[in-house]
């Protein structure tokens, strides 16, 4: 299993403040509703949630519980 690692963003973090990645999910989405969503890190963020590895994977209770 290969695990997410904040290595670009630990390299990135060198030389700016805060480093944000979004992504988005949707259907079509030229020509249907699509979502959006970012997340930042900075110096003072934490290790990833425990079991965290790609959120689709996850069933619903465990969704829950990481956030």
């Amino acid at each position: 299993m290969i695990l997410p690692t904040r290595e670009a963003e630990t390299a990135l973090l060198a030389e700016f403040p805060i480093v944000v990645g979004i992504d988005e999910v949707g259907r079509g989405a030229l020509a249907g509703p699509v979502c959006v969503g970012a997340a930042f890190v900075d110096r003072s963020t934490g290790d990833f949630p425990s079991g965290l590895r790609d959120s689709k994977l996850l069933t619903a209770p465990a969704r829950d519980a990481v956030v």
